[in-house]
């Protein structure tokens, strides 16, 4: 295993558009087993609090991945929501008493 120094920040981009954000992390890698080992401490961050940073760190390619990222993050939060069954209902308050004399 060898190790890289000096990486300041590592980003893994996950499905659900938020980011796990290492600063300072460890990293460690093998070629001959195409393996790489990111450790430190990581906080989950949204996808649009981390963009401003993470758009003067891309390339083209990169760019278009993420202007489209944030274009299907947008149709879901602007398209109307449903009512879905498996939502939690809302806390009621009283006791199990009070309701089963009911």
């Amino acid at each position: 295993m060898q190790s890289l120094a000096d990486i300041d920040e590592c980003n893994m981009f996950k499905d659900d558009n938020t980011i796990l954000n290492f600063k300072k992390p460890t990293i460690q890698f093998s070629v001959k087993e195409n393996l790489l080992i990111v450790t430190g401490n990581s906080e989950v961050k949204l996808l649009q609090d981390m963009l401003p940073d993470i758009i003067k760190q891309v390339g083209p390619q990169q760019y278009e991945a993420l202007k489209n990222m944030m274009g299907d993050l947008s149709k879901r939060t602007s398209s109307t929501e449903v009512d879905d069954e498996d939502d939690v209902p809302p806390l009621v308050s009283g006791t199990f008493e009070n309701a089963s004399k009911k």
